[in-house]
């Protein structure tokens, strides 16, 4: 089974991620630790730092290279017999993760309420950004598979985290997540 776990920055991705991967004894994949340091060196190594047009599509397509090797990394511990929880930002939710996999998939869209969700970003950002940058970011953007057809197929099951996560948070969770 594959569990991709995605959401905005700061709602609690990785911990749902991590305590799904516990209850199930999955392997738990990290998706932007895992892959954002590969991107990171090969734009440096190409020096791809410019902010031309051709410059951001030559971006693009190296980080395609790193969503690669995650997809490679899922399919090859799934291949091995064993259940995995990935945990993807927004930037890299990609339902292609799945492709070809000969195993059951399953999408968790985690959310919080508008006004906690700014309270956590203020307070795991304190240098980054302040609350005026996460309004901006937060009135222009769309439901992590809005853009799919993954809603329309009706298989993302969305999870609240406004409540403490809790055994039992966790397997309602699951058993919602078996009914799709």
């Amino acid at each position: 089974m594959l569990i991709i776990v995605s959401g905005y920055e700061s709602v609690g991705k990785s911990t749902v991620a991590k305590a799904l991967a516990q209850k199930l004894r999955a392997v738990w994949i990290d998706g932007p630790a895992t892959i954002e340091p590969l991107i990171a060196h090969i734009i440096r190594a190409k020096q791809l730092n410019g902010r031309g047009f051709q410059q951001e599509m030559q971006r693009r397509l190296e980080s395609e290279k790193g969503m690669e090797m995650l997809r490679r990394l899922i399919a090859d511990q799934v291949a091995n017999g064993l259940d995995v929880v990935v945990e993807l930002s927004t930037y890299y939710s990609d339902v292609h993760l799945a492709e070809q996999l000969q195993t059951s998939v399953h999408y968790v869209e985690v959310t919080l309420p508008l006004e906690l969700e700014a309270v956590q970003y203020v307070a795991c950002h304190p240098d980054e950004g302040s609350l005026s940058t996460w309004e901006r970011e937060a009135a222009l953007r769309f439901p992590v598979f809005s853009d799919g057809a993954l809603f329309e197929q009706n298989v993302v099951v969305t999870y609240d985290n406004s409540e403490p996560l809790t055994e039992e948070s966790i397997e309602a969770l699951l058993r919602k997540i078996n009914e799709n």
